[in-house]
This record gives structure tokens, C-alpha cells and sequence, in this order.
């Protein structure tokens, strides 16, 4: 589940017609090897915690992806993006949110799991 949904938070997962799937995912994956001097840890942030299941948050996230949302361009918009070099900070900025938002929609799956499983089984 935590895989699918951090598939989905990227844009090659998202576009039929996308040309770099493979070294956006190895060009991402090189900046977030640790969670200390990574690229995208500012980027993350706790929203809140809501109740979600899988199905809900991998249909947010996938919406959010493909059509792009605020800082969050769309994925033709990123795979048009990934070509050049440097990267514009629109694109990595898009990363994280989409980072972010992937990591909130897991967390909110988490803890919805937690309150309906694990907390019931302690009563």
C-alpha cells in the first residue's frame, strides 16, 4: 500500500505519454537517499490527520498528479520539465509538494488503519 501510493505521487506514474520515467524515478531516488541532507525534507510537512482509505488516497494523489494543483504541475508540464539542465526550481518545487502530499495521504491511511484496527482490538 505505502508503495502504491508513493508510485502514484510521482508524475510518470500519472501520464500514458510520459518519456522519463525511469531516470526521473533514479534522478529523485539520488536526492533522497537520507532524510538528513536530501533535496526534498523541507519540503515535507504533517497537514493533519484524517480519516482515508487506501482507495481515497490513491485517487487524491493521482488526481493531484496528473492535473497538477497549485505548486504541483501537471505531469505533462513535468515530463516536459525533466530535459533540462538545472533543473527549474518550479520542477523541483513541484516534487516536493507532490513528496509531501503523497507522505500526508500515506499517513492519513496509517492512522485511519490504527484507529480502526488497533485501537479497537485494545477495548
Amino acid at each position: 500500500m505505502a508503495h502504491y501510493i508513493g508510485d502514484v505521487s510521482q508524475y510518470g506514474h500519472a501520464y500514458p505519454d510520459e518519456q522519463h520515467h525511469s531516470n526521473y524515478e533514479g534522478w529523485v531516488r539520488n536526492r533522497t537517499e537520507s532524510f538528513n541532507d536530501g533535496v526534498f525534507e523541507s519540503y515535507i510537512k504533517l497537514d493533519s490527520l484524517v480519516r482515508s482509505r487506501p482507495y481515497t488516497a490513491v485517487k487524491r494523489i493521482s488526481k493531484v498528479t496528473s492535473g497538477g494543483n497549485d505548486d504541483i504541475l501537471t505531469a505533462e508540464i513535468m515530463d516536459g520539465l525533466y530535459q533540462g539542465n538545472p533543473k527549474p526550481q518550479n520542477f523541483i518545487d513541484s516534487i516536493g509538494e507532490s513528496l509531501n502530499y503523497g507522505v500526508n495521504e500515506l499517513a492519513d491511511v496509517l492512522h485511519t488503519f490504527y484507529l480502526n484496527v488497533v485501537e479497537e482490538d485494545e477495548e
